[in-house]
């Protein structure tokens, strides 16, 4: 404690509520994994009352997702989860049920319609396992670390879709939830972040000086729809029979006066 008996972790939590919208229950339910020697990211969503933990595929795909593991209590802890799976959709984002325990901390996430180029955009995650120090009052779980960007830019079409961020990304980050603006004052869950686009360059090797070839982060962030992620649900989860990521293009290419 502070003098005065303020609590310093609350009142970052407080300044992050106050200046970027994001609100606790987007906080709590973001969850720092681990699946063999990957570690990322993950986040929880409940779909017609079932529980759905969402990353990216690479942070699971190596070791398979029955050795998936979450941060609380300051270890490492089991998760049995059940892969909700789409042959037709191999983009890198994944979608799983939790089986035992749950981890679904109270509020629910809410889901953004749609997503403009230029618009601003956050993301919660652990680089490098870092986190905001206040678990004490997250009961027990790491709390994640806030990012902020825009929307740069979108590739291709389908389910395979990719959203260019114009924001810094380093390991760690991978599956945590994509956040932008639900058109009502709050924000909503919109994609799941994947990775960072390098380009190879010559740089000096310290000590000797002598040139190599290095990977450059350049700054951007890729991230695929939720939608892509929750394509293997079954229709009465989802609750349409409208692809996700084909509303997802309908609303799109609407005329902005219709939006």
């Amino acid at each position: 404690m502070s003098p005065g008996g303020s609590n310093p972790s609350l009142s970052v939590l407080q300044r992050i509520y106050l200046t970027a919208m994001i609100v606790s229950n987007q906080l709590t339910n973001v969850f720092q994994i681990k699946c063999g020697n990957s570690q990322g990211t993950g986040f929880v969503l409940i779909e017609k009352d079932i529980e759905i933990l969402l990353t990216a595929r690479h942070v699971v795909e190596a070791y398979g997702t029955s050795n998936i593991e979450f941060r609380r209590f300051g270890k490492w802890n089991a998760l049995n989860v059940e892969p909700i799976e789409n042959p037709n959709v191999r983009c890198d984002a994944i979608a799983m049920q939790v089986i035992s325990p749950s981890i679904f901390r109270g509020l629910k996430m809410q889901r953004a319609p749609g997503l403009l180029i230029g618009q601003e955009i956050y993301f919660l995650a652990f680089p490098i396992g870092l986190h905001t120090d206040a678990e004490t009052h997250n009961d027990d779980y790491p709390i994640p670390l806030a990012k902020r960007g825009i929307c740069a830019g979108i590739f291709g079409e389908g389910p395979d879709q990719v959203l260019y961020l114009d924001a810094m990304n380093t390991h760690g980050f991978s599956g945590g939830p994509l956040l932008c603006s639900t058109g009502t004052g709050e924000l909503g869950v919109f994609g799941i972040i994947s990775g960072h686009r390098n380009r190879t360059v010559k740089a000096p090797v310290m000590p000797s000086g002598q040139l190599a070839h290095i990977n450059e982060n350049v700054g951007i962030t890729t991230a695929y729809l939720l939608a892509s992620a929750l394509e293997g649900l079954p229709s009465k989860v989802i609750g349409s029979s409208e692809s996700l990521w084909s509303k997802f293009h309908r609303l799109y290419s609407e005329p902005e006066r219709d939006r």
